[in-house]
């Protein structure tokens, strides 16, 4: 049989070779002697600071330390200031292949070399004049492992650095958020490409450059709408928006109401009407004058003084209640919300936003932020404890899956909805199909019963509403052998439950935490 052959010089291998070490005594006082290397070299000094000179540019070295110099350089060296007898320095001379060389680079680096850098730079200088044989081999092996000390020295040194400009250019906008500010610019700043420093910075914030400035500008822009008597043209320009027009365009999308609309609500105690948000209300101590009937009964006895709003929305009824302010979800079609807004002002909720997301956007609505961020901390807490609880009655590992029967119709939740408690809350895996819903950010997908099984997972759920489940379709759904033979259905481990379990706002979810934790451990 022929056997391949691997190159030793491939470029995807890093390869290194130590080809010479030269030592220098350098006197105090001027040094004009130049050296040059057609390879790469480290220069390292002994105990005593001192200048390299490479290619006309000027690098302080501190006592044991060290500059990795690239090939064809030209280089001198001095102390850096009064010495008693002379300056010792060593030149290690290597040659690097395609590979190393992209790791190292092509641009003169300076260390400040750990205690262990220095112990590698005596072993190897101890190994070199007698090595020969498999003791060279040691030598060169020994070698590579300190230029690779180095090259990890540097690479945590060159992200912390990035992150350090990344931090600076958020001090900036915090400083200068009114000024005209182009997010290319930021990113030249720290020597990233547009879309890494994206990606750092949402990595540190949570937020794009772009969604982070909005921010800070809105919220600067509401401190000067309530604390101050200043036109909106004033304020736009303060705020670093080009004109009112585009500061109220840009206020009501990040707020949901106008910035005059903003100011009459902070006036007075307002009186507000929910469509489709009274769970995420509550949790935030807010209570509406008017809510969905089905919600308002749902929470029983927090919702006591609420007036009960039925579909279709008696728009009499809601006139009666002189609602301040009305919120809805955005699936509102545009001519309900045309007549709602001729009542009220009127905010529109996104309700494909992450729980928090919008739960977040409710606060900075209605100046309840700082109760948004206590609930969503609440909300881990208790889930963490929750899965501490449920460690003897579910796996490390399991999967779960969970479905909602409505209308004659099956359907798969994603991560959000019944998802949210499953996996975010309670930690169990989603399946793989459930997996790519969520990367789609799916909040459910309808689906065929003979399917259900691709999305099953050792433990399924099935919210139903109550006057469908003894409904001949569902039972009949039951008796399938698409259900019946589902695993997690033969052992044991499937879980009719009720179909408010499937709504998605704060509330619920909170609530959903004990009722898991109720049926889990029966």
């Amino acid at each position: 049989m022929k056997h391949e052959q691997s190159d030793p010089s491939s470029p995807s291998i890093p390869i290194l070779s130590l080809l010479n070490i030269r030592q220098f005594d350098i006197s105090g006082g001027s040094n004009t002697q130049k050296y040059r290397s057609e390879h790469y070299s480290i220069w390292w000094i002994k105990q005593c600071p001192a200048n390299l000179e490479v290619d006309g540019a000027t690098h302080h070295l501190g006592p044991d330390g060290c500059a990795l110099v690239p090939p064809r350089s030209i280089v001198s060296l001095q102390p850096a200031g009064p010495v008693s007898g002379k300056l010792q320095a060593y030149e290690f001379v290597f040659m690097s292949n395609e590979a190393a060389a992209a790791l190292i680079g092509h641009v003169t680096t300076v260390f400040s070399v750990s205690g262990e850098c220095v112990s590698g730079f005596y072993a190897v200088l101890d190994q070199w004049g007698a090595a020969h044989g498999l003791a060279r081999l040691r030598l060169q092996a020994r070698f590579q492992e300190l230029v690779t000390l180095l090259l990890e020295q540097l690479d945590r040194s060159s992200k912390f650095g990035v992150e350090r400009e990344v931090e600076e250019t958020i001090h900036y906008l915090h400083r200068e958020y009114s000024k005209d500010i182009r997010i290319e610019r930021l990113a030249e700043q720290t020597a990233l490409s547009r879309w890494k420093y994206n990606d750092m910075f949402k990595k540190m914030t949570g937020k794009t450059p772009v969604q982070y400035l909005t921010e800070l500008r809105i919220d600067r822009a509401k401190q000067l709408l309530i604390g101050s008597d200043q036109r909106l043209k004033e304020i736009a320009e303060q705020t670093g928006f080009r004109d009112e027009y585009y500061f109220s365009r840009r206020f009501k999308q990040a707020v949901g109401v106008s910035p005059t609309q903003f100011v009459r609500l902070q006036s007075r105690d307002i009186r507000i009407c929910s469509l489709h948000t009274l769970g995420d209300l509550l949790p935030l101590g807010v209570v509406p004058v008017g809510a969905n009937r089905f919600l308002a009964d749902l929470y029983g006895e927090d919702t006591r003084g609420i007036q009960p709003l039925d579909e279709p929305l008696d728009m009499e009824k809601l006139l009666s209640l002189q609602p301040d302010l009305i919120i809805c979800p955005s699936y509102m079609p545009e001519p309900q919300y045309d007549r709602l807004a001729a009542v009220a002002p009127t905010a529109l909720l996104d309700w494909h936003d992450h729980i928090y997301t919008r739960l977040y956007k409710l606060g900075r609505l209605l100046g309840r932020s700082d109760k948004a961020k206590l609930w969503t901390e609440s909300y881990r807490n208790k889930a963490r404890n929750i899965r501490q609880k449920l460690k003897p009655y579910v796996q490390k590992g399991e999967s779960a899956a969970a479905f909602v029967y409505h209308r004659k119709e099956l359907y798969v939740y994603g991560g959000h909805n019944f998802g949210h408690t499953l996996y975010e809350g309670l930690g169990f895996v989603p399946p793989g199909r459930v997996r790519i819903l969520m990367t789609k950010s799916l909040k459910w997908k309808k689906i065929a019963l003979e399917d259900i099984s691709r999305y099953s997972g050792d433990r399924v759920f099935m919210a139903v509403e109550k006057k469908d489940r003894n409904s001949k379709e569902f039972l009949e759904m039951l008796q399938s052998e698409a259900w019946s033979s589902l695993p997690a259905v033969g052992n044991k481990r499937s879980y009719i439950v009720e179909h408010r379990w499937g709504l998605y706002d704060a509330l619920t979810l909170e609530r959903h935490l004990d009722e898991m934790l109720l049926l889990l451990t029966r």
